[in-house]
């Protein structure tokens, strides 16, 4: 056969229950089987658009209930996605979104989530949510959303490359960047001696097997500039580490942790 050309029906492969008709079974019998399984794939699809219609209104009910002012954006988002196969995945994340929003209530909050840009940074940011199996980063998304909206003057370009380095970075990566900019402690005699890693053990014990890596995940990222760990210092040096994250990284930090 000239390549290109398709095969005349009688030569083609028969599927499904057609490919056994040589066994018994009669074509009314294979079209009665392939009715039924539509008939069962049209029960499913309406059972998971009611779901995704209960589920909406659920959210819409949190919202109107916890945060009024949110309510329209978040309506937009649930009526362009109830349907989607994935919805299930993120209205919990929704309902858990109108508390974070709570948190940051303000004029300026309010003002901002009217606003077509805000409407696409919630479609962006839980598309993220939806594909997202660790429950420690949907937490900084919706911390990012619910920051955003609290301070919502960095530029578009700026909130895109927040999202894109959200993407990149791990729980552990946050721990250690909220240990580097913790407030140092004064208590320290003027004979002290310190180091990094004694300070970020102290701060965050649980990162330190893991901490030489971080580090240089953090200096790839532009988050931070560390250096060395291990070296002897001055204890003020030693626990005064806010230095040590680029201007960058403090950005990033007040919008993905959670206050």
């Amino acid at each position: 056969m000239n390549e290109g050309l398709q095969p005349r029906a009688s030569e083609r492969p028969l599927v499904g229950c057609y490919a056994e008709l040589d066994s018994g079974h009669s074509a009314v019998e294979c079209e009665n089987t392939r009715m039924a399984d539509e008939k069962d794939d049209d029960a499913i699809a309406r059972v998971e658009r009611r779901d995704g219609t209960d589920t909406a209104l659920e959210i819409s009910a949190a919202f109107a209930s916890a945060v009024p002012w949110v309510g329209g954006a978040v309506s937009n988002y649930i009526a362009g996605h109830a349907n989607d196969r994935k919805f299930h995945r993120v209205a919990e994340e929704l309902k858990k979104l109108a508390d974070d929003m709570k948190r940051v209530e303000s004029d300026t909050a309010k003002q901002y989530v009217k606003t077509e840009e805000f409407e696409d940074l919630l479609d962006l940011t839980m598309q993220k949510i939806a594909l997202e199996r660790s429950e420690q980063k949907r937490k900084m998304y919706r911390a990012f959303l619910a920051n955003t909206a609290a301070s919502p003057g960095e530029p578009w370009p700026e909130k895109q490359r927040f999202l894109r380095t959200l993407d990149d970075v791990e729980p552990d990566h946050v721990r250690l960047l909220k240990a580097l900019l913790q407030e140092p402690r004064r208590d320290l005699g003027p004979m002290a001696f310190g180091s990094i890693s004694g300070t970020i053990r102290e701060r965050a014990p649980e990162i330190v097997p893991r901490l030489d890596q971080l580090v240089r995940d953090l200096d790839r990222m532009g988050l931070a500039n560390v250096g060395q760990t291990g070296g002897m210092m001055t204890g003020h040096g030693a626990q005064d580490l806010r230095g040590r994250v680029t201007a960058y990284g403090q950005r990033f930090a007040r919008y993905v942790m959670a206050e």
